[in-house]
């Protein structure tokens, strides 16, 4: 029986020069319209960027963008996730897996005792996917105002 081998799939530090390549996978994934080239180019590679990327053979397949942050009062230290994109053709080989995992390993690293996922009510593959990762509900309350 001819078993299909599982591609290599390296896991990183997101650099700046990797950018252009996040906008391409973004396409990919078919989201029409967001703010995502702000966001990336305002934070790769500094102090406060904790966001990785997933390769297989040289082609970005998958990202995890996730920063530093400082929040409430007392001011609390935590990574937080922006957000998680695995190129569609690539999906069900635990590439998101792959960076959330390494996500927590580094935040081990730099004593980051708290990671906070923000995910819609409504989106349940994401809700059991950071469930299955440890995450829990947070005590804190989001409130927004949508500015017309």
């Amino acid at each position: 029986m001819n078993e299909l081998k599982a591609p290599a799939v390296k896991v990183r530090h997101v650099m700046h020069y990797d950018i252009d390549s996040i906008l391409s996978l973004h396409k990919r994934i078919g989201v029409k319209q967001s703010n995502i080239a702000y966001m990336i180019s305002s934070g790769f590679g500094g102090p406060m960027d904790f966001s990785f990327i997933a390769e297989i053979d040289r082609k970005v397949v998958g990202v995890v963008i996730a920063h530093l942050m400082y929040l409430y009062i007392p001011i609390t230290e935590l990574c937080l996730i922006n957000g998680i994109m695995v190129d569609p053709q690539y999906q069900h080989l635990h590439i998101g897996s792959k960076l959330v995992e390494e996500l927590i390993k580094f935040c081990r690293t730099q004593n980051i005792t708290t990671i906070r996922a923000l995910a819609e009510d409504t989106n349940t593959s994401l809700n059991e996917f950071v469930r299955y990762h440890g995450f829990h509900r947070s005590k804190i309350i989001n409130w927004d105002k949508v500015l017309e």
